[in-house]
């Protein structure tokens, strides 16, 4: 019995199927990469650390104990003396397809508190936030 040849188009596909393959066992790699950070900067107050202070009792003492050395030390309008804690969060990302496509993102958020003291004691305390982002 003669010996057959497989069908020319079997070849082909097979060949095919092993370049293809191939090639994204070699790009593996390659395909889809990304990566992130995260920084902050600055007297971070942590919403579990301000819950410590009560309005009407926190002496500047207890404050200090809680949430550190703040960020400035100031008198407003009325001669009441105000302590900010200033910090700054910046996220950025990257990420690229098959090294044609490519983005990027970034974003600051700048976050305050303001505690004012009068008589001794913290009397109101204000939060702030503000953020920038990028693309």
């Amino acid at each position: 019995m003669p010996k057959t040849s497989p069908p020319r188009r079997i070849i082909l596909g097979l060949a095919t199927a092993c370049i293809a393959g191939g090639a994204a066992f070699a790009l593996g790699g390659c395909l889809i990469s990304g990566s992130s950070n995260r920084s902050i900067s600055g007297a971070v107050v942590e919403r579990e650390q301000l819950s410590t202070v009560r309005l009407g009792q926190s002496t500047p003492d207890d404050v200090t104990r809680s949430l550190g050395v703040p960020s400035n030390v100031g008198v407003d309008a009325d001669g009441r003396e105000v302590w900010t804690y200033r910090w700054n969060e910046h996220r950025s990302s990257n990420g690229s397809m098959l090294l044609l496509f490519s983005g990027s993102s970034s974003s600051n958020t700048q976050r305050s508190v303001h505690l004012t003291f009068e008589e001794g004691v913290v009397s109101r305390v204000r939060q702030e936030s503000g953020r920038d982002e990028s693309f």
